[in-house]
């Protein structure tokens, strides 16, 4: 079995837990991607160390995300994956998920994709926000014949294409997720989103306010047993539906003069590219027309009702320590995308 990992890096990650997160990913995955969205030389230079695959691609995050993560995806499918370990590079997953619980999640013969719980951090590793957490897919199988589009939106468009949403089974396992613990990086993307988002049109205008409200009732953390058997177990199952009784567009994939995949939707879009200088015919896809996966909720972000409400033993979580991080194994860059 081929996994691999998926992760965009932006500007000052590497002076946050990008080499600890990396680390994590060495003994999980038979191989690293990574798609740089940076000037930063710290971040090329760990991924070099670590990345079996490495995209530069210098577009607006705020403005073309799902394009992006749609490019690089398809530099992914180069290294031939099976499963796709899908990840922010301020996460850290579970205790209890290593290489064999990835291959047994991965072995099930009706479920294509898994979402774990969201552990929001919150001023600290021994605290978090319940209201903000929720579940997200983290682990999908690679399936192009449902389509590899992501939500078509610059902002909030998921870590997943559509279907590992849309047929994602609910599991009880967690990833910790640093980005909004520390109240300066919560303000540089509050101010993020205010930029790209000033009409808060992209997810409920309550996740927004969330993450403004410095008030909030925070509650201790602890990843132990005690804490895992607070959560639900796997909660359901969406069946995946039948190939020949789904609905399907016909698109068409060429890849420009600069190296970046373009999508051509029917035979018509097809036709012109087909006579435009500079395109080179990539493959063509069957993407399903009803697919549709927001990561939250329109109104509201998505929370955890079923949890209980006593967390009272506190502790601190140890984080990876970056200067006794080891070279990872020798690697090759594949960066002509700019």
């Amino acid at each position: 079995m081929n996994i691999v990992s998926f992760t965009l890096v932006g500007s000052g990650e590497a002076d946050r837990w990008l080499e600890p997160f990396l680390k994590q990913l060495v003994p999980l995955v038979d191989k690293i991607a990574i798609c740089l969205n940076t000037d930063g030389s710290k971040e090329k230079a760990l991924a070099v160390k670590y990345a079996d695959l490495i995209v530069e691609d210098d577009r607006e995050w705020g403005k073309y995300q799902n394009v992006i993560k749609r490019d690089f995806l398809e530099r992914v499918r180069e290294l031939k994956p099976d499963w796709i370990l899908t990840m922010d590079c301020d996460e850290f997953l579970d205790k209890r998920i290593d290489r064999r619980k990835l291959e047994e999640l991965a072995g099930s013969p009706t479920d294509i994709a898994y979402q774990f719980w969201c552990v929001q951090l919150w001023n600290d590793e021994n605290h978090w926000r319940q209201d903000i957490s929720f579940e997200n897919t983290r682990f999908y199988k690679l399936a192009p014949e449902y389509g590899l589009s992501f939500e078509r939106q610059p902002l909030h468009c998921g870590l997943a294409p559509l279907y590992a949403y849309k047929y994602a089974t609910k599991t009880n396992y967690i990833f910790r997720h640093y980005g909004l613990m520390r109240f300066e990086d919560r303000q540089k993307k509050v101010a993020r989103y205010a930029k790209y988002d000033p009409k808060e049109q992209y997810i409920g205008k309550s996740w927004y306010q969330a993450l403004r409200n410095e008030k909030a009732l925070i509650k201790p953390f602890e990843e132990n047993e005690s804490f895992y058997n607070l959560l639900p177990p796997i909660i359901h199952k969406k069946k995946l539906p039948q190939i020949n009784k789904m609905q399907f567009k016909q698109i068409y994939l060429f890849r420009n003069k600069h190296g970046r995949v373009v999508e051509a939707v029917g035979e018509k879009q097809r036709d012109q590219i087909l006579k435009t200088k500079g395109f080179s015919f990539v493959q063509e896809v069957r993407n399903f027309v009803n697919a549709e996966a927001p990561v939250v909720p329109a109104e509201e972000p998505q929370t955890s009702p079923d949890l209980k409400e006593e967390f009272n033993q506190p502790s601190p979580i140890t984080k990876p320590d970056l200067k006794t991080a080891k070279r990872g194994r020798p690697k090759k860059i594949l960066s002509d995308l700019i």
